[in-house]
């Protein structure tokens, strides 16, 4: 009689974690298409950074307007809230707001295409490049280009 009562315990264990959860509903950010992370190279002139990561991600409003850009201090220490034109992949702003330190940053011809870079293993995936100004070294402009990371061990840097 013992077992039968585990056994019918571990059947009503099993059928009620098995419930559906029909009431899911998956919610996109209105920025999706442009957000992740990015391997970035930042040149100008004769220098060359080497490969950094980049980090996109939506603002709390959601209203597909803005993005943040981060380099989570790889290069520059820069956060900034960037406007974005998510129909068409673009991205630009000027006088914008360093969060990490007291300076401004101009972001220029931002954009994503999609689909058209290789990553170091040889995987297709999206580029990003834009040019970039800190206002603590104005006149010069840094060329920012780079692709999606692909979550691969082989594209980690």
């Amino acid at each position: 009689m013992k077992n039968y009562i585990i056994y019918l315990i571990l059947a009503v264990a099993l059928f009620t974690s098995c419930d559906k959860k029909e009431d899911f509903e998956q919610v996109d950010s209105s920025v999706m298409d442009i957000s992740g992370e990015w391997w970035m190279e930042y040149s100008a002139g004769d220098y060359h950074s080497g490969l950094t990561k980049l980090i996109i991600s939506n603002t709390a409003a959601d209203d597909g307007t803005e993005i943040w850009i981060s380099d989570e201090h790889n290069f520059w220490e820069y956060k900034v809230k960037c406007p974005v034109d998510i129909d068409n992949l673009t991205f630009s702003g000027n006088e914008l707001e360093n969060l990490e330190y007291d300076i401004l940053i101009n972001i220029k011809e931002g954009k994503m295409l999609e689909g058209v870079a290789k990553s170091t293993s040889g995987l297709v995936t999206d580029s990003l490049y834009f040019e970039i100004e800190f206002g603590d070294e104005s006149g010069t402009v840094y060329q920012a280009s780079g692709w999606r990371k692909t979550g691969f061990l082989e594209d980690e840097h």
